[in-house]
């Protein structure tokens, strides 16, 4: 017979986030500032009525130097939804949420 399980034997759906948030673009890696550290529940308040781009960017302006935000601004259109979903994936959630 088996033991049932307890509440501790369930991992959690989440799964941790890591500190910083890099991506690769024509052969660099590009880390921004630590992201949980810059978005505070002030950032979140001040910015909860904001559309999905609008509170993307105003988070990418934050935890991003200026040389990135270059490389991100001229990204392609393919190359930018990559980032943008890598990104939310990286908070733990998907676009939209």
């Amino acid at each position: 017979m088996t033991t049932p399980k307890k509440p501790q034997d369930y991992k959690s759906k989440t799964s941790e986030v890591s500190e910083c948030f890099s991506f690769d673009h024509d052969g660099e890696t590009y880390t921004f500032k630590p992201t949980l550290e810059s978005i505070t529940p002030g950032f979140l308040r001040k910015h909860r009525n904001g559309t999905d781009l609008d509170v993307f960017f105003t988070i990418i302006e934050l935890i991003a130097d200026e040389d990135t935000l270059a490389v991100i601004d001229n990204l392609s259109h393919k190359e930018f939804d990559q980032l943008s979903t890598d990104f939310f994936k990286h908070l733990g959630a998907q676009r939209g949420e």
